[in-house]
């Protein structure tokens, strides 16, 4: 595999990466425990649905840092965009419920989604020693 891609979050199967997600304008939103509650809660579900083997996290107040293995299995997206997905989904929900103003912050102009959280393109290095 090349060091990286065209799109640097590609991750292939039974490989080891360091990854890297970062909040959108780098803003602290990990800092809340409700939002750290959520990341950890997709996290544990990706590892007891053996999409993924997590070695170990560090979860900084705008980003994510993780060393884990793709498990290779047969599903329509992959463990990083399903992550993705779940966390978004549970930020916007909560954040609508307890602070309407800070989610109005992470408002998208694109016309497929009208909020973005995650930046695009995650940075995943492969491990090989």
């Amino acid at each position: 595999m090349h060091l990286f891609y065209s799109r640097q979050g590609q991750m292939d199967d039974f490989n080891l990466y360091f990854y890297t997600q970062t909040i959108q304008g780098f803003q602290p939103l990990l800092a809340q425990p409700m939002m750290r509650t959520i990341v950890l809660d997709s996290l544990r579900h990706l590892c007891s649905e053996r999409w993924v083997t997590i070695y170990g996290f560090v979860l900084m107040p705008n980003h994510i840092h993780l060393l884990w293995r793709m498990e290779g299995n047969e599903r329509k997206e992959s463990a990083a965009a399903s992550f993705s997905k779940f966390t978004s989904h549970h930020f916007k929900k909560a954040l609508a419920e307890q602070a309407p103003a800070l989610l109005a912050t992470f408002s998208s102009p694109k016309n497929d989604r009208q909020y973005q959280f995650w930046k695009r393109d995650p940075l995943a290095i492969p491990i090989t020693s």
